[in-house]
Order: structure tokens, then C-alpha cells, then sequence
């Protein structure tokens, strides 16, 4: 009698340990997702949510991108999906990135979902090994430059410190697969700020686009322009552009590919941000991927 109550004090001690067990299980906190900042600034800003890897985003309709011979690489990447927001006849998938003093951030498509009109990229910091420079004009391409002198500012204040000079860049680039670069859109902005303000600033951009045989792409259409904002604590210089190949898809069709707009900001800390508004159109659209980064900006 002794021995089976205490049998059955066990059993009840167990049973109770398992419950306690189980409701820790039940209630432990999911993986938290590591979402880029840069000096307390987010690495991006737009319709974004971030998650926890890529795997999160593998569904039936998602298509992932090859970028095993992308020549960016990111350290300790953050995992973001970009809601598409529909403009006429097709979905935009536009943010805004930031680097701090001297920085490069970048953004890398890794895969997009056509049905849930999302688009997964992975934002960071690029690794030592990745490239940054824009092609070469010979480098199996053609390419153009064009300026823009920013307006002068609205309004004069006392500046916190005396006015430094510092420049940034945007930079956006679709490859086709394996790597291959089709056409890239680069802003530039020089410009003087001095704590709160941004005093002057001028721009201009790069583009390039392969001529090569087998991808024949050509410049359709080109604007650049600059601006003030935000009570002159921003100023922005932007490029519109339309590039479209004949050959690429041979013989499905043209490809086209727009950036409307790509935007790079100088602000009155000494920061520079950017913002990217590019997609692509045509039969074999779904061959195509891009990344962007931005970069510069004075201590």
C-alpha cells in the first residue's frame, strides 16, 4: 500500500513536471528578426517588414534569383519583404535606404512573389570583397553622364558649425543570370551642409547599358533634375530612365527596363540616403534582378 502511494506520487510529480515543461515550449517567444540600423538611423525606410531569413518567405509562387556569381556580398544581412504598390499596369517596389557618415549600405533582390505582388531583398553592409565601382564605359557597353545644378536655397539660418563640403552616391543595377550586368543608373551629389542645413549642392549621374552581342540593350529615354526639400535640410538629385533590349529575349520578345526614379539625398547632418523605384517588363522579366547601394557622406 506504502509503495503504490508512493508510486502514484511519483507518476502525479511527473506528470505535473511535463505540464510545466510543455508550457514553457508552448510559450517560448519566436526568433526576433535583426533589422539593419545605421547610428540609431534604420538602413530602410518604406512598406517593408523585416523577417528572420529567407526561408520565411519560400512559398509556392515565390521565385528566388541565382546570385551565386553577384559581384556584392553582405555582412550579417537583414532580411526585409517590400510590399508592391500597383501604379497602372504594374507593381513598384520602392524604399529608401541611409548610410551614415561615410557608410555604404546596400540592398539585394533575392527573390519575388507575382501573385503577392512582395519582393524579398537582404539589406546591409558590403563585405571587402565586393565590387562598388560602376562598369567602364568599354567594358562591352555604352555609357552617358549628365549634371544638374541644385536650386538656390529658400532661406538663410545660423548654422550649427561652419559649412563642410562632403558628396554621395545611389547606385541601382539589374543583372541577368549568372551574374551578368545589363544596365546600371548611378546618382551623384556634392553638396555643403552645416548641422541642420544643406547650403549648396550640385549632381550628376552615370549610365550604362550592354551592347554585347546576345543582350543589345539601349538607352530609350533619359531626365535628371534636383531639388530642395524639407525646409532645405535635404537636397535631391534624381534620374529617370528606360532602357530596353530587342535581343535579350529573342524570339519571345523586347525587355524593358525603367528606373522611375533613382534618387540620392544630401542631408543637413552630413548624411546620405537614396531611394530606389525600379522594375522590369517583357517575357523574360523573371531572368532579371537588381541590387542598389548607397554611400558617402561626411563625419
Amino acid at each position: 500500500m506504502y509503495r503504490q502511494s508512493i508510486m502514484r506520487a511519483c507518476v502525479a510529480a511527473l506528470a505535473l513536471m511535463a505540464l510545466v515543461l510543455g508550457a514553457g515550449v508552448a510559450q517560448a517567444a519566436p526568433a526576433t528578426p535583426t533589422c539593419g540600423m545605421t547610428r540609431s538611423v534604420p538602413m530602410i525606410v518604406g512598406p517593408v517588414h523585416c523577417i528572420t531569413s529567407p526561408q520565411v518567405y519560400r512559398t509556392p509562387n515565390a521565385q528566388f534569383f541565382d546570385l551565386t556569381r553577384l559581384p556584392l556580398h553582405l555582412l550579417a544581412p537583414s532580411y526585409y519583404v517590400v510590399d508592391g504598390q500597383a501604379v497602372g499596369s504594374h507593381y513598384e517596389y520602392a524604399y529608401d535606404l541611409h548610410a551614415s557618415h561615410g557608410s555604404v549600405v546596400a540592398a539585394i533582390e533575392v527573390a519575388i512573389d507575382p501573385v503577392a505582388h512582395t519582393e524579398l531583398i537582404e539589406v546591409g553592409v558590403p563585405a571587402a570583397d565586393s565590387s562598388t565601382a560602376p562598369q567602364a564605359p568599354a567594358t562591352g557597353g555604352s555609357a552617358a553622364t549628365s549634371e544638374t545644378t541644385g536650386p538656390a536655397r529658400g532661406s538663410a539660418v545660423s548654422p550649427l558649425f561652419s559649412p563642410r563640403s562632403t558628396s554621395g552616391f545611389y547606385r541601382t543595377v539589374w543583372s541577368a543570370p549568372l551574374g551578368s550586368e545589363v544596365n546600371e543608373v548611378k546618382d551623384i551629389i556634392n553638396f555643403r551642409y552645416d548641422g541642420t542645413y544643406v547650403d549648396s549642392f550640385n549632381g550628376s549621374d552615370y549610365r550604362w547599358w550592354a551592347t554585347a552581342v546576345g543582350l543589345g540593350w539601349s538607352e530609350q529615354s533619359h531626365s535628371i533634375g534636383s531639388y530642395y526639400s524639407n525646409n532645405d535640410t535635404q537636397g535631391t538629385v534624381w534620374t529617370y530612365d528606360h532602357f530596353y533590349s530587342g535581343s535579350y529575349c529573342w524570339p519571345l520578345g523586347g525587355s524593358d527596363v525603367y528606373y522611375s526614379d533613382n534618387y540620392v539625398y544630401g542631408f543637413g547632418t552630413g548624411d546620405v540616403g537614396g531611394h530606389v523605384s525600379t522594375w522590369q517588363d517583357g517575357n523574360c522579366s523573371g531572368t532579371l534582378s537588381y541590387y542598389t547601394q548607397v554611400g558617402g557622406g561626411g563625419s
